[in-house]
């Protein structure tokens, strides 16, 4: 059975996520494996099967790719916040 993406909404995390990733060209165990955590975890959040991840994953994403949480949760298109 094939996995449906909702990669379509472009606010969603799983959108922006895959996007990020993609970007760097990682894979998804690479990704993982940099921050920590199940490959398992990150496909899951990309497929939209876990809408809301753990607060460390967000955060520890954030900080690899130099963009703000809020980017990620879809509040704001703009990737960092003005200082």
């Amino acid at each position: 059975m094939s996995k449906i993406y909702l990669y379509e909404d472009e606010n969603s995390i799983a959108y922006r996520l895959r996007e990020l990733r993609l970007d760097h060209e990682l894979s998804q165990k690479e990704l993982a494996d940099k921050i920590n955590v199940t490959h398992s975890q990150i496909s899951r959040i990309e497929s939209g099967e876990t809408k809301y991840p753990y607060v460390n994953i967000i955060v520890s994403v954030a900080k690899l790719f130099h963009v703000s949480t809020d980017y990620l949760l879809g509040l704001t298109k703009i990737t960092v916040p003005k200082s």
